[in-house]
């Protein structure tokens, strides 16, 4: 459950008490209740860009006979290469990945393509809103 810090706390402990109650009859031994700051999730735009950028990477490979290394040509498309990177990068989820962090992710494919291409990869930059996105 999501709360915003402006919620106030006594709001906050009438809605924990109520989940307990509902659920006591059926609980044999408790309740584990974890509490985490929220962290922003990434936006529409930083998903489109990160598409952009598998795309890149595609057209890339169609121009230059490049494949990322372990992946098989047939396997050089936009929806393989997300789990590629993601396996690659060691990020289980990219749905939990902060705003900030998914912009890391996006930065460290691109890098890590420049490196292993010596340089023949060219990064593509998004677009000023974008990068103004991330850094709030």
């Amino acid at each position: 459950m999501f709360f915003q810090n402006i919620t106030q706390t006594e709001n906050i402990t009438k809605w924990v008490a109520s989940q307990i109650d509902a659920t006591r009859s059926v609980t044999k031994y408790g309740w584990d209740i974890t509490i985490t700051p929220h962290k922003k999730s990434r936006t529409n735009q930083q998903n489109r860009f990160l598409m952009t950028v598998l795309n890149n990477i595609v057209l890339f490979g169609q121009r230059t006979g490049y494949v990322c290394p372990g992946l098989q040509q047939w396997a050089m498309q936009p929806s393989i290469l997300k789990e590629y990177w993601k396996y690659r990068l060691g990020c289980l989820s990219t749905a939990k990945l902060s705003t900030a962090e998914f912009g890391q992710f996006i930065d460290q494919i691109q890098a890590t393509m420049a490196s292993e291409t010596n340089g023949n990869y060219e990064i593509i930059t998004p677009p000023d809103e974008y990068s103004q996105l991330i850094n709030r």
